[in-house]
């Protein structure tokens, strides 16, 4: 378990790995994750498994793949983890410890304190609405 609290998943299937690398990209990507452009001679990781007989592909980008690897502990959902992750830091109120930030990649830690940003403005929402009802 990582001191950066762990978001857990309970996914509804699994999925089987046939392989997971760290390629450079030749050409152009979308990161799997956030969407972004993963650039060609960009390091990323590629994912290859079978869902249900089904095979896929999954491309994430190193903030990406930061961001998985310091919060999640085992499982989750793939295309999910900011909308999971941001769930959390609104159970945590937002208190993302520095040393858990200083370990993430710079784009990610960005990602990260913007989704603390967005909860922060979500709690003053939230007691403004309080304020107004009393």
């Amino acid at each position: 378990m990582t001191e950066c609290g762990c978001v857990y998943v309970e996914p509804d299937h699994y999925t089987w790995e046939l392989s997971c690398t760290q390629p450079t990209a030749r050409r152009e990507h979308a990161c799997s994750e956030c969407g972004r452009a993963i650039l060609p001679s960009e390091q990323y990781e590629k994912y290859v498994g079978t869902d249900d007989g089904d095979f896929f592909t999954h491309k994430t980008c190193l903030d990406c793949l930061s961001v998985r690897d310091e919060f999640f502990c085992g499982s989750f959902c793939w295309g999910a983890i900011w909308e999971y992750l941001h769930e959390h830091v609104q159970a945590i109120s937002g208190q993302v410890s520095s040393e858990c930030l200083l370990r993430l990649t710079p784009g990610a830690r960005e990602g990260v304190i913007a989704l603390i940003d967005k909860c922060f403005d979500e709690f003053d929402d939230d007691d403004e609405e309080t304020d107004e009802t009393e």
